[in-house]
């Protein structure tokens, strides 16, 4: 038993490295994923669409939810990949209980970066996920870049044809561990949201309520 621990270290060690030289320095951990996966988008059907030459052109890429690129995926089901030039292996259905299905699609690339997470997760998503932070006024901010205490919504790219996908989750930034920040999951944007229609609605209805007594009182 000892041997094989002993063994399962050494094949995770490597992983391990890569993991804290990852925290050590997000910033050059994600501008190297955000290359890799450019240098995909480029070779996409979609990348071309957009006009995408380099890693420049980054803020040219609209930031999107799934029903913006529906079209794109369905299109590919019957067609050569047009969101990413690898082939796709599968497509994942997935859905909300406030939301329609959806069909995510899987690449080797992918495949390959949430196998890895098995050895050291934390390192595999700042090595395979490109992450952005939007603010509450609407100011994009890189992982290196938001503070603690912030909150902001998560942006990701990924390598089976997702860029600047919204997944409508909302982080508030707990602490850092080395130099990477770590995010505390706060609720989903569209539950906030509701929540605040439904709030402004009880403001308004009592504000009704207190003018029409008060009328009631002149009378």
């Amino acid at each position: 038993m000892r041997t094989i621990i002993r063994l399962f270290g050494q094949l995770l060690a490597p992983s391990s490295r890569r993991f804290k030289k990852a925290l050590l320095n997000p910033q050059t951990a994600q501008q190297k994923v955000q290359v890799s996966i450019v240098q995909r988008l480029i070779q996409s059907e979609y990348g071309k669409s957009l006009g995408i030459k380099s890693v420049a052109d980054w803020s040219q890429i609209p930031i999107v939810e799934y029903h913006e690129l529906e079209t794109w995926i369905h299109l590919q089901l019957s067609k050569n990949p047009l969101l990413t030039p690898e082939p796709i292996i599968f497509y994942e259905k997935t859905s909300g209980s406030r939301s329609a299905a959806k069909l995510i699609p899987y690449t080797k690339s992918l495949r390959s970066s949430f196998n890895q997470m098995f050895c050291v997760w934390a390192y595999d998503l700042i090595a395979h996920v490109f992450f952005e932070f939007e603010d509450e006024a609407g100011k994009i901010f890189y992982l290196h870049e938001i503070a603690i205490g912030g909150v902001y919504e998560m942006i990701l790219s990924q390598k089976g044809g997702l860029y600047r996908y919204r997944i409508g989750d909302r982080v508030r930034v707990s602490h850092f561990y080395l130099k990477t920040p770590c995010l505390e999951f706060i609720g989903r944007k569209a539950l906030i949201s509701d929540f605040t229609i439904l709030k402004l609605s009880i403001q308004r209805q009592q504000l009704h309520w207190h003018k029409t007594e008060h009328q009631g009182t002149l009378a």
